[in-house]
């Protein structure tokens, strides 16, 4: 434990919280000292998703000779220079950071700065700055990022995931996140342990017991456990949709599953989700486009309809047949506001509506994954990773992701970079708490189930706080 409020240049993320260089502004260490009664009245982030503070620090500024006070509060501009250059230059390595901790406080804290100005509160001419080598007041305004972060990341693992599988098999836990808002992610390392090619496209999504017993949800909805109807059967592992009969191409309900096909623990199926569906065409040669719908079950006027997704045979390998995850769009359960009774929940039903516009083939629907995106989650295309080219997330303090993969153990941008787009209203975040993740994904153009295939992430973390930090993380 020791009081600190310091500027310090560092690399984002380095876990040993090594520092390139720094200026305190306590103690006359590098010649500033903070003012007792009005040095630096702490700004606090208001809400969720609040903007840049900006905080005012009323320093005592000294020398040991008019050259040494020269040199001190050249120092200072350079560190407000340095702090720029972060946000100007992207080949930028370094930021500036302001480091905070208390006299007791066990742990320090550290904000990012976007920029700062300095000026002297009285004439560099007078008795003070002329015999005494001090300004007495010397104002120093700092725009920072609203949260304090840690000073060094902890990892979080989350391990034996499947690209799709059973509910169990899609979701892992991977530890409990200390803070009092959500951590940054702010290294995400993939990797699979053993199959050929790489992965294309993936989904994830943390959830935590704010919308009830986490180890209770119900992740993958199999399409066989519901209910079919228009020219559509329950083929054992998956439903089959014929679009036999007159009219039968149309776009018709066809599949349907209620919470109460999946668990008995309504309650703990609360959340804001992303819905994807395993589908496979019969045959090449068509297409076919589907559309998810959700609501009560006894209320099938007032379900909420969502857009067509198209499913082309053209869009698979050769033969047209691969199974793929489609995203169907997002829902809410349950979808009105207020206390919700259980026996409500269990008629909560989404529907599976399919139009066949060309060919003959017909349309095999195996499963929904309910991705959760109300704590944070994340989007990815081209990641091309596999078991010998693991890939990797990097966030930004700003929020900014980005993503790119090993290949021959080095870094290929130009081929290998990930486009990546944050879910929720917090974006790519974990929550506070203990919590696991929900993971989806798919080689490209399809999505295959093998026991071997694993996907291990490894979340190397910073916890944030809104005012303090004292002893937690």
């Amino acid at each position: 434990m020791a009081v600190q409020a310091k500027l310090v240049r560092r690399e984002d993320t380095t876990a040993t919280g090594s520092d390139v260089s720094s200026i305190s502004l306590l103690s006359n260490t590098n010649g500033f000292d903070l003012e007792y009664y009005d040095g630096w009245t702490q700004a606090v982030a208001q809400g969720m998703t609040p903007g840049n503070l900006t905080e005012t620090f009323n320093l005592v500024a000294k020398g040991t000779s008019h050259d040494n006070l020269a040199a001190n509060l050249q120092g200072l501009d350079d560190k407000l220079k340095e702090a720029e250059w972060y946000w100007d230059d992207a080949a930028e390595r370094y930021g500036v950071w302001l480091r905070a901790q208390l006299t007791n406080e066990t742990k320090a804290r550290q904000a990012l700065i976007r920029r700062g100005e300095g000026q002297p509160g009285e004439s560099l001419y007078g008795p003070y700055v002329d015999q005494g080598k001090t300004i007495r007041r010397y104002a120093l305004a700092l725009e920072r990022l609203p949260w304090w972060e840690a000073t060094a990341t902890t990892n979080f693992t989350a391990s034996n995931l499947k690209l799709s599988g059973t509910s169990a098999q899609v979701q892992a836990e991977y530890g409990t996140i200390p803070g009092d808002v959500p951590a940054r992610p702010a290294i995400v390392t993939m990797v699979i342990s053993s199959i050929i090619g790489g992965f294309h496209e993936f989904w994830m999504g943390f959830r935590t017991n704010r919308f009830g017993d986490r180890t209770n949800f119900e992740a993958v909805w199999q399409c066989e456990d519901g209910g079919v109807e228009n020219s559509t059967t329950d083929e054992g592992t998956y439903v089959q949709c014929t679009f036999t009969g007159v009219g039968q191409e149309a776009m018709l309900t066809r599949n349907y599953i209620s919470i109460a096909n999946v668990t008995s623990d309504e309650s703990d199926q609360r959340g804001n989700f992303i819905v994807l569906l395993r589908a496979q065409l019969s045959a090449a040669s068509t297409t076919c486009n589907v559309r998810l719908a959700d609501g009560y079950e006894t209320l099938i006027d007032q379900c909420r309809m969502q857009d067509r997704v198209k499913i082309d045979s053209d869009d698979f390998d050769a033969v047209g047949t691969d199974w793929r995850l489609y995203s169907l769009g997002t829902i809410q359960i349950p979808p009105l506001s207020g206390r919700i009774s259980d026996n409500l929940l269990d008629g909560y039903r989404l529907r599976i509506q399919a139009e066949r516009t060309t060919g003959a083939a017909s349309l095999r629907m195996d499963k929904l994954i309910l991705i959760p995106y109300a704590e944070g989650g994340l989007y990815g295309t081209n990641a091309w990773t596999s078991h010998t080219s693991p890939g990797r997330i990097y966030e930004r303090p700003d929020g900014t992701v980005n993503g790119w993969a090993y290949h021959n153990a080095a870094y290929d941008y130009a081929t290998y970079s990930m486009a990546l787009r944050p879910q929720g209203p917090y974006g790519f975040t974990m929550p506070v708490g203990a919590g696991r993740v929900v993971f989806a994904g798919q080689l490209d153009g399809k999505c295959i189930e093998d026991a071997s295939i694993d996907i291990d992430l490894t979340y190397t973390a910073l916890p944030r706080w809104r005012t303090l930090r004292g002893s937690d993380g």
